[in-house]
């Protein structure tokens, strides 16, 4: 056990701590050693704390939904806001950085290094789910 979830439990803390009114709803269904390849767990602490910035930088949540569990033999982490959302496929086509989904891309590369993919769903009408 290396503290990888022990780690998103103080994100979350970090992040509800510095921004008052946010709340962090965590649920974890899996466990430490189910996650095999090593590469994934900074690739989903890195994704995480991406959206994370962008849940109290742009989006104006006070709500974030985090998931994380296996799908099939496969590591999922779902994130949901109750923000305002905006369609990222402009910012992804002109490859600026607004927010999680501008920014994703690097994130997206080091994840399907490690044999992970990120997507970003959002809209121009409220919330947003990575």
């Amino acid at each position: 056990m290396d503290g990888f979830l022990q780690n998103i439990g103080w994100l979350c803390k970090k992040y509800e701590t510095a921004h008052r009114g946010l709340r962090i709803v965590r649920r974890t269904c899996i466990k430490e050693q189910e996650i095999q390849n090593p590469l994934v767990k900074p690739a989903i602490l890195g994704v995480i704390r991406e959206v994370f910035d962008n849940a109290t930088r742009q989006s104006g949540a006070d709500r974030v939904h985090l998931w994380l569990g296996l799908w099939g033999d496969h590591v999922r982490v779902v994130i949901e806001d109750n923000g305002v959302g905006f369609d990222p496929e402009p910012a992804l086509l002109a490859g600026e950085g607004r927010g999680c989904c501008g920014s994703l891309p690097p994130r997206r590369a080091a994840a399907e290094g490690s044999a992970a993919r990120a997507r970003c769903l959002s809209t121009v009408f409220p919330g947003m789910r990575v």
